[in-house]
């Protein structure tokens, strides 16, 4: 019984279920972009404690779907395989670019971000996205790095 729940829960992330459906389209066809171009969603370089990991949920909405790449030219393949499939919003985050994203926003260890661990090739941009994001009412807002409220209502949904 245990292990058919196990299966259950591993075919379940192995087919990206909950995903966005441009972003987990992406995932199944990567290999047509080459080894390593497309490295997965934003959602698999980040850890965080179950209270951590609501609050960047509620902060982040979709854009948690978003899809780390390589870099700006593995972006463009994708942008025009995109175009063709037409899939539905897609977030792409080179990894090239994530230097000029996250160049002024706090260092890691400030706001939002500080409650995460991420992976190298995704760090970047989770302090471009998280770093100094200040929690209010533990969750019930947040103020941005720029000074912008995102106010997200009672459920999740769409962030940034």
């Amino acid at each position: 019984s245990i292990q058919g729940k196990v299966n259950g829960l591993e075919a379940l992330e192995r087919e990206r279920v909950g995903l966005a459906p441009a972003a987990a389209r992406l995932l199944r066809e990567r290999a047509q972009f080459g080894d390593g171009a497309v490295l997965g969603p934003l959602s698999d370089f980040v850890t965080a404690d179950a209270a951590g990991a609501a609050l960047v949920e509620r902060f982040l909405g979709a854009t948690v779907h978003a899809v780390v790449v390589r870099d700006r030219a593995t972006a463009e393949r994708v942008r025009t395989w995109h175009h063709a499939a037409n899939l539905g919003p897609l977030l792409l985050l080179p990894v090239d670019a994530a230097a000029a994203a996250a160049g002024g926003a706090p260092p890691g260890d400030a706001g939002l971000a500080a409650r995460v661990r991420a992976d190298d090739d995704a760090g970047a941009w989770v302090r471009a996205l998280l770093g100094g994001v200040e929690v209010l009412g533990e969750g019930a807002a947040f103020v941005d790095a720029r000074g912008a409220m995102l106010l997200p209502g009672q459920t999740s949904g769409p962030g940034p």
